[in-house]
């Protein structure tokens, strides 16, 4: 509000400052449309795009609007987890659509300028809401515990859901071997797997036992054979 020192007559003016919301409704990983949520079963890898949605109040209708996230690579404690910790700017789509989107690429350094996110394999990425800067945050349990989403990055995960299973003639395995299997022969598995439930990313293994059902009552090792 600003007046006049000669009248009583004053005039508003509206700050086109952007200004971030204090709650929110939905903070997720998307896909790259920005609309279909991220798919748990699916992993993240080196030079993958993250996209970061979040849906809010409109704070200033004459400007976009900003709100910061926090990512972060869990199980990184050491000396330098600050580089594992990466401070992305979100901004509204448009003056007044209380949608906010960014994305990062995901990379073996971190780079603020080139809007790379460090990160390794074998782990998670956590998404938090907040704006404390990477080098300023001591207490990394505050993150997890604020944690509104996550990604794992690409890590073997033996499938659960088995779909079917076949003895093959030879490493080709494409025809199937049928009775009986002779003293000598080698046994080629092939097994059908749920894709939901494994890495779409990386080669997984799964332990299979194979063993005589007329010794197998007897606690006869010989008849256990056990590989991946």
């Amino acid at each position: 509000m600003v007046k006049s020192a000669n009248s009583n007559d004053s005039i508003l003016l509206w700050l086109t400052i952007p200004v971030s919301p204090s709650i929110f409704n939905e903070l997720k990983f998307t896909k790259a449309d920005f609309i279909e949520n991220w798919p748990d079963y699916m992993q993240v890898n080196f030079d993958y795009t993250l996209y970061v949605k979040l849906t809010a109040n409109d704070m200033n209708p004459l400007t976009r609007d900003t709100f910061g996230v926090i990512l972060y690579t869990l199980n990184e404690t050491g000396p330098d987890s600050s580089d594992y910790i990466y401070n992305l700017i979100l901004e509204e789509t448009s003056k007044n659509a209380g949608v906010y989107t960014g994305s990062v690429i995901l990379d073996v350094v971190k780079s603020p300028s080139q809007n790379r996110c460090k990160t390794k394999q074998g782990t998670y990425i956590i998404l938090v809401p907040g704006d404390t800067p990477a080098n300023q945050i001591k207490n990394l349990s505050v993150l997890t515990g604020n944690a509104v989403d996550t990604v794992q990055t690409a890590t073997p995960k033996p499938p659960t859901n088995i779909i079917s299973t076949r003895l093959k003639i030879n490493s080709s395995f494409i025809d199937v071997k049928l009775s009986p299997i002779m003293w000598g022969d080698f046994l080629y598995l092939e097994i059908e797997a749920d894709k939901l439930t494994s890495s779409d990313l990386v080669g997984d293994s799964i332990i299979c036992k194979i063993y005589s059902t007329t010794e197998m009552y007897y606690n006869d090792r010989d008849s256990l054979y056990t590989d991946t």
